[in-house]
């Protein structure tokens, strides 16, 4: 996990509606507008970057993946190419079987062939190809994984073989 923190926490803060979900636009005054806007502000919190991350790996290790994508949303909608969030997601999504969806977020991972996920994105848009019927895809990314002689060597080498 790269720790986006210092870069993104003097920047911005998440707010997290707690027990609301709407005020009523019928408002009789602005005093009672007013009234009903520092109700909201009171019954949010702020969390940080790393809150929201954090929470949202708990969820995923607890296999709670659509609480986990809610998180990882959060960041995504401040910082849209966040690498963590995006692999997250992705994993949260092949666990979901919305394996379309897992492979949009693996894309944008591997757009940046420096990222600390390289390695684990591929190996996992590799299956995920495979659950999509994508094989002749999935086989070249194996043989990248094999070629590069990394973490996922061997089982992208069993992969392959069951692919043949």
């Amino acid at each position: 996990v790269y720790d986006y923190a210092p870069a993104y926490q003097n920047d911005y803060e998440f707010k997290k509606a707690n027990e609301i979900d709407v005020v009523s636009s019928d408002f009789e005054s602005k005093a009672d507008k007013d009234v009903a806007k520092k109700e909201l502000e009171e019954n949010s919190v702020e969390i940080s970057y790393k809150q929201t991350l954090e929470s949202g790996i708990k969820a995923l290790k607890n296999e709670n993946y659509q609480s986990a994508l809610t998180q990882f949303d959060l960041i995504l909608k401040i910082h849209p190419k966040d690498v963590n969030a995006l692999f997250y997601g992705g994993i949260a999504f092949y666990n979901l079987d919305q394996f379309n969806d897992a492979k949009i977020k693996f894309e944008e991972v591997l757009k940046n062939k420096q990222t600390t996920f390289n390695q684990e994105a591929k190996w996992y848009q590799a299956k995920n190809l495979i659950a999509l019927k994508e094989n002749k895809k999935a086989k070249k990314i194996l043989q990248e994984i094999i070629d590069v002689n990394g973490f996922y060597k061997e089982q992208a080498i069993e992969k392959l073989g069951e692919l043949k």
